[in-house]
């Protein structure tokens, strides 16, 4: 969720600007001026259209518009330099329309109506006229340009200002402006107030509608990956897999979208309760209920602490728990990833910093992978896209083995009227050596055993100690992928520690179908030729005789606590972080969180030549010893994946008519109320975490993202915007159009306004709340900003 709001000048009514988004990590916004533009144009526009809804139902009641503005007027200086309150201003009528300088939202000023304190007691004198001179009003002769007021008897236009008692107001000898927002009745200034969130959820229908008449891009709800031991993976599911219904509430949907109705749906449920997910496995024509509950990592990672307390005094280890704490991602999961294509990714066609090799030079962004030594890869009929999963099960079956790629390439023939004409070559890509320290990471009891595999169907279980594969040693468990493969449909023997006794199990490994790279902190060991998760510790179990570790002075039984890789060539180091922002990243590792997999597949295997390993390590003391070694490419032993970087899979879902085009619209904006609804329940009971939120910064960063993906994405984002300001300005706190229209309640059901005094000192504390909030979320926003992109 993110969220943004505005700041506040002290003469005008405000409305504060919020977003709650669901979503994973931040992409960069382009340096593209019509980027720039476009996202400072509609965002605006929304802001717009918030203040319009208040200006149009204020003059259709009567009331003077003094002002209205998208941005704030707001004095500001840095230093000497005085900057200038408004970008535009002009004058038209008796409003004063313009652009202020401060980006942080709008407003419509009204005569009589302000919600700064010090500035009430003057609009509360200005409105007031002498009785009997409801002609000549305080709102001055251009008043008579703008309709006529309500009648006296249905507005409170009695000798009573705001905020004074009855017994003063019969010493009065005024009467409040029949323009102004305080002499309308009640029922009127419940529209006024409503009329900005109405007008939102209007043009939300409207942004939504007309994207999908262009066609909005979507990720469809295909599996591609389940990460090992998480619940998906625990469940059975696997890749190609498709999740057409959340919930039986609904209906199945071919269009269901992973990022925007799973992705929401899951980090909504907070890891609490179990959801039931209509899946249509791979190659099947019928779909099945599955009942699958979330993991919430972060809450896991709690639960690991727990159960394993520290030392008192044991200062080290407790400041490394709470970086490795910090590292967590704070929602819940489901372990899957979205299904890739064969398509090399837009952003590089291959990541050359894990395999410097000539047959990449020979690739571009854009070539699609048609086949794989001679054999034809099967293109989906529904999408017309060529999955990566067949490939993927090719390259981590032969790991070991060069492989031969059949690539095309479509370029544009200029001589032949600018048709795309679609041209094929191969390329041969090496084995991909596997980056080592020379030293054996101590390996847990099995932490998962997957439905349908070898290890399910001869009995394994959750708890056995692996002692021996095929009369062998286990050994390093990141090299048990690639040693199973000689035992792959034959019978081997596997001894197992159960319970204290040993037992053997006899099964038959089957060929790997991915290539089993971990890119979750603490995500496990995939033995996909058994079917297994492995946990793998922290703490070294061997060291291999002058290996990068033994020269470092490495030692069985070290601890390590953090991980960090350095690479003095600034210019490359530039280039590897436009793919990888965090190259050189510090990981924290506690020892109750088993997570050397993911640094052995998310940064490991991915250093080049050049770069220094440094490590922390607590040894016998409780003081940490630094070393620092440089990694080497094995002779032996090689990863399953080749470095190349492909597309995830997207479909374009395009209404037919206006008829659908409405009914679509309306979907999204419902769907857009109901999840900020969701994700707000979620922050109060402790189901969504506060972490997840985002400030100003943040909305200007995804519209830039969504803006660089077309206008329809930006339309979408808009409509996401939109809903979701209309349901935050509604919340009943003072400042919020909802504060307002709780007063407005309030003064209906007692005949009489709320004391000014209590109204003012809710505000101050509604609007000093929010301001804090929105400081600390631009600290936030800035802080993580610095950390993927610094």
């Amino acid at each position: 969720m993110e969220v943004g709001c505005l700041g506040k000048e002290g003469n005008h009514n405000v409305d504060w600007y919020l977003i709650a988004e669901t979503g994973g990590l931040l992409s960069a916004v382009g340096s593209y001026a019509w980027v720039i533009g476009s996202v400072a144009l509609t965002l605006g526009f929304v802001i717009f259209v918030h203040e319009l809804g208040h200006f149009l139902a204020a003059k259709a009641c009567g009331v003077k518009c003094e002002k209205f503005y998208v941005g704030f007027d707001v004095p500001m200086s840095l230093g000497p330099l005085k900057l200038p309150a408004a970008l535009c201003r002009f004058q038209w009528g008796e409003t004063e329309y313009g652009i202020g300088s401060l980006p942080l939202g709008g407003y419509v000023k009204m005569l009589g109506q302000d919600d700064n304190p010090s500035g009430q007691a003057r609009e509360n004198e200005r409105i007031r006229v002498p009785k009997g001179d409801a002609d000549t009003p305080a709102s001055g002769p251009s008043a008579a340009t703008d309709g006529s007021a309500p009648d006296a008897g249905d507005s409170p236009t009695e000798s009573q200002a705001p905020g004074d008692s009855d017994a003063d107001a019969a010493d009065q000898p005024f009467e409040l402006d029949p323009r102004s927002y305080p002499a309308k009745p009640v029922w009127q200034r419940m529209i006024i107030i409503s009329a900005g969130v109405v007008m939102n959820l209007i043009f939300a229908v409207v942004f939504a509608a007309l994207a999908y008449t262009m066609g909005v891009r979507y990720v469809p709800c295909i599996i591609g990956e389940t990460i090992a031991n998480s619940p998906a993976w625990r469940e059975g599911m696997r890749s190609e897999d498709q999740v057409l219904q959340i919930d039986r509430r609904w209906q199945p949907d071919e269009h269901l979208r992973f990022r925007r109705d799973l992705m929401p749906q899951v980090l909504l449920n907070g890891g609490q309760t179990p959801m039931e997910l209509l899946v249509r496995p791979a190659g099947s024509s019928q779909a099945d209920w599955m009942r699958i509950q979330p993991e919430n990592r972060l809450q896991s990672a709690q639960q690991a602490f727990r159960a394993d307390p520290l030392d008192e005094g044991d200062r080290v280890r407790a400041s490394i728990r709470e970086q490795a704490l910090n590292q967590m991602p704070p929602m819940a999961s489901l372990g899957i990833t979205s299904i890739k294509t064969t398509q090399l990714s837009p952003v590089g066609a291959a990541e050359t910093f894990r395999l410097d090799d000539p047959a990449f030079d020979q690739l571009q962004s854009g070539d699609e992978i048609v086949a794989i030594d001679g054999v034809p890869l099967a293109r989906d009929a529904r999408m017309g896209k060529i999955f990566a999963t067949p490939l993927e099960a090719v390259l981590a079956a032969r790991m070991t083995q060069p492989v031969t790629l059949t690539v095309q390439r479509t370029t544009t023939d200029l001589g032949s009227s600018a048709q795309s004409v679609p041209e094929e070559f191969e390329v041969v890509l090496p084995p991909s050596p596997m980056i080592e320290l020379g030293m054996t990471m101590q390996v847990g009891p099995i932490a998962g055993v997957r439905p349908g595999t070898p290890a399910a169907r001869a009995g394994l279980e959750t708890g056995d100690r692996l002692m021996a594969i095929a009369d062998q040693p286990v050994g390093d468990p990141l090299t048990l992928p690639q040693r199973l493969l000689e035992y792959v449909d034959q019978e081997i023997e596997i001894q197992v520690q159960r319970g204290g006794q040993s037992q053997t199990i006899r099964l038959s490994p089957e060929l790997p179908q991915t290539p089993g790279d971990s890119l979750f902190y603490g995500a496990m060991l995939p033995i996909e030729s058994l079917g297994i998760a492995l946990p793998l510790a922290n703490t070294v179990a061997e060291v291999r005789p002058d290996g990068p570790a033994d020269r470092a002075g490495v030692r069985p039984g070290d601890e390590i606590l953090t991980f960090r890789m350095e690479l003095d060539d600034q210019d490359r180091l530039e280039e590897i972080k436009k793919l990888f922002p965090g190259y050189d990243a510090t990981v924290y590792l506690d020892r109750a969180l088993p997570a050397w997999q993911y640094v052995h597949s998310m940064f490991l295997q991915r250093a080049v030549p050049g770069t220094e390993i440094h490590l922390s390590l607590l040894r016998d003391s409780l003081e940490p010893i630094s070393v620092t070694m440089m990694a080497e490419r094995s002779d032996q032993w090689y990863n399953a994946s080749r470095g190349l970087l492909l597309t995830g899979l997207s479909d374009i879902r395009s209404a037919g008519t206006w008829n659908e085009a409405w009914r679509l619209g309306f979907r999204e904006t419902w769907e857009s109320v109901t999840q900020v609804i969701r994700v707000l329940r979620g922050l109060l009971i402790g189901q969504v975490s506060w972490q997840n939120l985002g400030g100003p910064i943040t909305i200007a960063t995804v519209a830039g993202y969504e803006a660089a993906e077309g206008f329809s994405q930006l339309l979408i984002f808009l409509t996401l915007l939109s809903a979701n300001l209309a349901v935050l300005n509604f919340l009943p706190i003072p400042a919020l159009d909802g504060g307002h229209m709780v007063f407005l309640i309030a003064e209906g059901i007692r005949g009489k306004p709320v004391d000014e005094r209590l109204q003012m000192l809710l505000t101050i504390m509604g609007v000093a709340f929010l301001l804090g909030l929105i400081l600390i979320l631009s600290i936030k926003d800035i802080g993580t900003l610095l950390q993927l992109f610094g």
